[in-house]
């Protein structure tokens, strides 16, 4: 009875740890990108981490479905451990935009400060 569900959960995983990934490469590109590259990848970055969270929601639902205690237990693990994932990653999105936010002040005091800047 439990094979469909430890099924689902695997293919579950695996996408979570796919979006985990795919968040990581954003991550690296983000820091090399200039600052209108880096608003459409945060974009991405939160697509991909709400499909994360969504991703757990189902996991911990199919986990209340297990039968099996052995079952259920080893997973409730893999669930916590992605879990904790998720929330370093979330860290990581989070020092991303403090960053941003902080690069983006700094180019309107600049501006600001251009007397050559035409003024619209």
């Amino acid at each position: 009875m439990d094979i469909d569900f430890i099924s689902a959960l695997k293919d579950t995983e695996n996408s979570f740890t796919k979006k985990i990934t795919l968040i990581e490469k954003y991550i690296k590109e983000f820091s090399l990108s200039n600052s209108s590259k880096q608003q459409k990848i945060l974009s991405k970055i939160k697509l991909e981490f709400d499909n994360m969270k969504a991703d757990l929601k189902l996991m911990k639902t199919d986990i209340m479905s297990l039968v099996q205690e052995e079952n259920k237990s080893s997973w409730q693990e893999k669930y916590c451990s992605l879990k904790s994932q998720k929330g370093q990653i979330e860290n990581e999105i989070n020092k991303l935009k403090i960053g941003s936010n902080n690069s983006n002040n700094i180019k309107d005091k600049e501006d600001y400060m251009n007397l050559n800047k035409k003024l619209t």
